[in-house]
């Protein structure tokens, strides 16, 4: 997790928008961000294709696998996702 998660989420902005040679400004209308128990309760309804724009695409659920194990690698998931203690 992000010391400074506001901080951690403009500069992600920041970087796909040079990345992409696209101007920030033209998608702020297209980003969106969770925290806590609402940030969990979306991950979970787009696994399960309730919040995801093309429903039973299996590669969505791979992606949140292939996260989960990332951030669980990097010691970055928290109690409540977490699925043991170490």
């Amino acid at each position: 997790m992000a010391a400074d998660p506001a901080s951690a989420a403009e500069e992600t902005l920041k970087f796909l928008a040079t990345d992409r040679s696209v101007a920030r400004n033209l998608f702020n209308d297209a980003v969106y961000s969770f925290a806590g128990r609402d940030a969990a309760r979306h991950m979970f309804r787009v696994g399960a294709s309730l919040d995801s724009m093309v429903v039973g695409e299996p590669q969505i659920l791979g992606q949140l696998k292939l996260a989960y194990a990332q951030a669980s690698e990097a010691r970055s998931v928290g109690l409540v996702l977490a699925s043991r203690i170490s």
